[in-house]
């Protein structure tokens, strides 16, 4: 679970998480939230991140559930990798944010969790 090293992980909460997550760009800019594979890697936007918060955007990548920084506020709580609350988790998060609205991408798993959302 690689985070490129000039990137500051901040945590934001929801009702059942502590999400990890990046964020880069002017807090004004069209939203962007970039969601990873089942392998955790915030490396993979390394290089597209910057190049869309250099044109405006306000771009966001967090941690889904059970991966980096992100973890559930109850520790009995059972992990889920299941669309529908990978998809729930992403709507917490633009509202924890108050993002009402953005552009979705990801792969593999961040990209069921964005078609769930």
């Amino acid at each position: 679970m690689a985070t490129p090293a000039r990137w500051t992980i901040r945590q934001v909460s929801t009702d059942l998480l502590d999400i990890g997550y990046y964020e880069a760009g002017p807090e004004e800019g069209r939203p962007i939230i970039l969601l990873h594979g089942a392998d955790g890697d915030l490396e993979r936007f390394a290089e597209v991140a910057p190049y869309l918060a250099a044109r405006g955007f306000r771009v966001v990548a967090p941690y889904l559930r059970g991966h980096g920084t992100t973890t559930p506020l109850d520790k009995a709580a059972p992990a889920s990798t299941q669309e529908v609350v990978l998809g729930q988790d992403v709507l917490d998060l633009m509202n924890a944010l108050h993002i009402p609205e953005a552009v979705l991408g990801g792969f593999d798993l961040g990209g069921r969790a964005a078609t769930a959302a």
